[in-house]
């Protein structure tokens, strides 16, 4: 992928920020400021398969098969096999005689695999980039459309639910936007770590409830303070006299007389580190009652938002 297919991806990604200087870079791939705050960016692409991509990268790779041409891999003789179809048309039962190509659709759950391979490349480099700049994003757009097939809603689910979710806990990236096209011109953006945090948040509110019917909201949040300080490593909180806000990178979750609103944080606000403060036994209480229950009350949240479009 070059500079420019980079930048527009970028682009697309934050179109939320305005202004958002841009510098281009190599380790990361831009060294980006927004109201005041510097972060760097590094850019990839999301490929089912390693044969889709050449069919994509590689200019008349795909017309050339047709016509009978050579392989580029060994890999792409079975995965992107040409076989001879009929083409009907309403009213022609004779058909048309054509070359086809067979792609299988993977299900959710190879994609999720595929995507978590990407990040964990990614990953073995985050020490070069945050030697560079620090905090850094990750980008990762599905080149393939292949996220739309299975739907945005029921993809995160298999992701959340997934061990790759607990592998994004414990990312050095401060998020990773995962840009699932729609069409060749525009995409949703999903903040894949942000995510992971406000289905955690999501799911113990719906426990606490069940389980402390008489319970506060101030023991709401000493409970998930609890919670999410043993789960989330760099998960921090923000106090003032308006608003409280447990914090995960560039997200953070407000709550507003028991209403939860999660936003996107563009400018820099004062961060601390969660201590919590419990009593031992109602701690070891909650957490086996959560350990029981948290696969069939788990409950998520859509975070995302449309991108700008992915101009040409």
């Amino acid at each position: 992928m070059n500079k420019l297919d980079e930048r527009k991806i970028l682009e697309a990604a934050y179109s939320h920020l305005s202004p958002l200087v841009v510098n281009e870079s190599e380790s990361p791939d831009f060294l980006c400021e927004a109201f005041g705050s510097k972060f760097g960016v590094e850019v990839t692409e999301f490929f089912v398969s390693e044969s889709e991509a050449r069919l994509q990268k590689l200019p008349g790779y795909g017309l050339s098969l047709l016509k009978g041409g050579d392989y580029r891999h060994k890999k792409d003789k079975a995965s992107l096999k040409v076989e001879d179809i009929t083409y009907h048309i309403q009213g022609d039962e004779k058909g048309i005689p054509l070359k086809a190509m067979r792609l299988e659709v993977p299900s959710a759950v190879e994609i999720i695999k595929r995507v978590a391979d990407v990040i964990a490349k990614k990953e073995a480099k985050c020490n070069d980039y945050l030697a560079a700049i620090s905090p850094v994003d990750l980008l990762i757009l599905d080149s393939e459309k292949a996220t739309p097939r299975h739907g945005i809603e029921q993809f995160l689910r298999a992701f959340l639910t997934s061990e790759s979710a607990t592998e994004l806990i414990k990312s050095k990236f401060r998020e990773i936007y995962f840009l699932a096209a729609k069409d060749d011109t525009s995409c949703d953006c999903l903040p894949l770590r942000a995510n992971v945090f406000a289905a955690e948040i999501c799911t113990i509110q719906h426990l606490f409830l069940k389980y402390f019917s008489e319970g506060t909201e101030g023991d709401f949040l000493t409970v998930l303070s609890s919670h999410l300080s043993s789960k989330f490593p760099s998960a921090e909180y923000s106090a003032t006299e308006e608003r409280f806000a447990f914090l995960l990178g560039s997200f953070a979750c407000y709550f507003d007389n028991g209403t939860l609103t999660f936003e996107h944080i563009a400018t820099e606000i004062e961060r601390r580190p969660i201590k919590p403060d419990l009593d031992g036994e109602i701690d070891a209480t909650f957490a086996e009652y959560v350990k029981l229950n948290r696969d069939e009350d788990f409950m998520m949240v859509l975070l995302s938002y449309p991108s700008k479009a992915l101009s040409k």
